[in-house]
């Protein structure tokens, strides 16, 4: 019998035959309870799958809490498609995200968990470490650190502006509830990009938690989709659209920043830098009411 309710782990894999076995077995010495992985191998070129496989098999017949559905693209179709198949085969109550090439810090995810359990909420955000691809320290913190979220506006409970108009979050920092998803919809198939058109419906409606302890290891190098789109011009265009669709989701100051988002898919690029000084003064006074308010505590 296990004190906390079972858990499904999420693993998108593309060409990470690497990095597959450490994450994996960084699972089951994250998290004490019983737990089921779902991986899928969205049509690698290398021998991700079989790799996987190999530790899926070992860890399965040596834990009885440890239990697994491997699935297999016959063609590459993406993060968001394999995704949505992943949570079409889970079974548990809660789900957690984990890219292939990143990896779980011991016992990390048992207390994670015990915060969103304890919170009642929705979902729990956590920060991570951020390695190399020699799993090197770079940086202690991905959301402080690497992406420079503010940390007065986390300490004061601004999540939700925080996330809204400094995207900071890294990939294996979410835990949630199923259920989330019937209430949110999965993941948008159009578009490359997943993890903030998902993210800002789910601060819009859902109790969102945040964690400064770090739960995982994200891992950025030259090869992970982070490197990638963020050179991509195509990327920009995407972005913008992703925002101005969700601002009817929210109110205030939230909703006029992403709103502003409408100027990006209608000026030139060489005029990028317009709106983008509108947001930047949008939330430096959403910063400054935090600091001042902090201040006279």
């Amino acid at each position: 019998m296990y004190l906390r309710p079972k858990i499904s782990i999420l693993i998108p894999c593309y060409n990470h035959e690497s990095y597959i076995v450490s994450c994996i077995e960084s699972v089951v010495k994250s998290c004490s309870s019983e737990v089921e992985v779902i991986f899928c191998d969205d049509a690698s070129s290398d021998d991700s799958y079989e790799v996987a496989m190999g530790v899926l098999i070992r860890l399965s017949g040596l834990l009885d809490r440890f239990s697994f559905k491997a699935l297999r693209n016959i063609k590459n179709v993406g993060v968001c498609k394999t995704l949505n198949r992943c949570i079409a085969e889970v079974e548990s109550e809660y789900i957690y995200l984990i890219a292939s090439d990143d990896y779980l810090k011991k016992d990390a995810l048992d207390f994670a968990f015990d915060a969103l359990l304890q919170s009642k909420g929705d979902a729990i955000i956590s920060d991570c470490g951020v390695v190399d691809e020699n799993s090197n320290l770079t940086f202690e913190s991905a959301i402080f650190g690497l992406r420079r979220s503010n940390m007065h506006m986390l300490k004061c409970g601004e999540i939700v502006s925080e996330f809204v108009m400094n995207w900071t979050v890294p990939g294996p920092s979410l835990i949630m509830k199923r259920s989330v998803y019937d209430e949110i919809g999965l993941y948008d198939e159009s578009i490359v990009v997943e993890d903030r058109d998902f993210y800002l419906r789910l601060l819009a409606s859902s109790k969102v938690i945040f964690r400064f302890e770090p739960i995982a290891f994200y891992r950025v190098h030259s090869k992970n989709t982070f490197s990638q789109v963020r050179l991509a011009d195509s990327m920009y265009r995407e972005f913008s659209e992703v925002n101005f669709k969700n601002s009817n989701n929210y109110r205030g100051v939230n909703r006029f920043y992403l709103k502003t988002y409408w100027l990006d898919l209608f000026l030139p690029r060489m005029l990028s830098l317009f709106p983008k000084a509108i947001r930047r003064a949008i939330y430096y006074v959403v910063v400054l009411k935090v600091r001042v308010r902090l201040s006279v505590r």
